[in-house]
């Protein structure tokens, strides 16, 4: 079919002889151009910019290092950066999104500056991995250990710069091993961030539910499964792994053997999804804490995590955390560990809203302190709730 062509009339109208259906599509085909050309102006605009914030960047960078500064990398100021743009943000971007950009931005900036190690609980495709680069960026370099004691080990023998490990999830409640690394090790929390856990089982091509006769995983994986594999998969044998990503591998290697992880894991290790969502609550969280060598700075809206243990005296438990709700502290949690140096003896991990800076804090620890046979300062660090 040959469609007529019509030319404007000397003041720019569109004739009147054209049909209405090709008045519209020119119209809209204008409108299409006009915003598209605004779009590339404005891009070109933002690439100036962003290039700008790089250049003053690199200057606080080498200003840092000419003062002496180790670590580049400053939470706090990250944090509220974050938090400005959130307030002044008035759409259609979303939170997330505007975080998600800016994460990379300031990553981008950061790498110009100093290269920033990080590691993880690996390997890659991990639950921990997708927090590691939702906090740093795609910019940061990246590695791994397979388990949560080679991951401290790699932060205290400065094989990396920071460390991204799981501590809480929704459904299974403390990661044990994470809060008994920190007792015994002279780091820092200096952040925090959520990640919904979305589980799936993978497996080779071809394999279906009833050949499966292993299922690999983390032990928080499995138990955030549990019901959902038993009502499945009740012939199938349950096999606790360091990580995900090492049950990924188990599956990989061996036939009717499956693992439970994250999607990305099938595009990662070529395998095949046999299940989607496999966990057994779909709001299911993990929180993760980002360690470091040195304290943050306070923001205005932290967390402070403490570890202490109470002397064996009648309540002596009751009056210290007396002392927390006489300086009106509001605790987050607050989660028993057994003692590594004495039977039947515990400590208590305790989260709680503030900075250690602020005075009814450290009034509160000092407090605590005569109660207490030792208390252990974990970090403030950036809210995120």
């Amino acid at each position: 079919m040959t469609i007529a062509r019509h030319k404007r009339s000397p003041g720019g109208q569109l004739p009147s002889t054209l049909p209405r259906f090709c008045i519209a599509f020119l119209m809209s085909e204008s409108e299409l151009q006009k915003n598209r050309k605004a779009i590339d102006a404005l891009d070109a605009e933002i690439l100036a910019l962003l290039n700008k914030r790089a250049e003053h960047a690199r200057v606080i960078g080498r200003i840092k290092q000419e003062n002496g500064a180790v670590e580049l990398y400053d939470p706090a100021r990250e944090a509220e950066l974050l938090r400005r743009l959130s307030a002044a943000n008035q759409g259609p971007i979303l939170k997330s999104q505007l975080y998600a950009i800016y994460r990379e931005i300031v990553s981008a900036c950061l790498a110009l500056e100093q290269t920033q190690h990080i590691c993880y609980l690996g390997p890659e495709g991990t639950f921990t991995h997708m927090a590691a680069l939702k906090h740093f960026g795609q910019s940061a370099q990246f590695s791994y250990r397979t388990t949560i004691i080679d991951l401290f080990d790699a932060l205290g023998k400065d094989e990396c710069d920071y460390v991204v490990a799981p501590i809480e999830n929704s459904t299974e409640g403390m990661v044990s091993l994470t809060i008994d690394m920190l007792a015994g090790r002279d780091l820092f929390i200096i952040g925090e961030l959520e990640i919904p856990i979305r589980h799936c089982l993978l497996g080779q091509s071809g394999l279906d539910l009833d050949a499966i006769k292993e299922v690999h995983a983390h032990e928080q994986a499995l138990s955030q499964c549990r019901h959902w594999l038993r009502e499945n998969m009740p012939h199938a044998t349950l096999h606790k792994q360091p990580s995900n990503g090492v049950a990924v591998q188990m599956a990989l290697n061996h036939n009717n053997a499956a693992a439970v992880g994250a999607q990305v894991n099938a595009q990662l290790y070529n395998l095949s999804i046999i299940a989607n969502n496999v966990q057994d609550i779909a709001g299911n969280k993990t929180r993760f804490v980002v360690l470091g060598k040195r304290a943050v700075a306070a923001t205005g809206k932290d967390k402070t995590a403490l570890l202490f243990a109470v002397l064996h005296k009648p309540g002596a438990l009751y009056r210290a955390l007396g002392e927390f709700a006489k300086e009106g502290i509001d605790l987050t949690r607050l989660e028993s560990r057994p003692l590594k140096t004495a039977s039947w003896s515990y400590s208590f991990f305790v989260e709680l809203r503030g900075h250690i800076s602020d005075e009814h804090i450290a009034r509160a620890v000092e407090g605590i302190e005569v109660e207490c046979s030792f208390v252990k300062f974990l970090g403030s660090y950036p809210s995120i709730s």
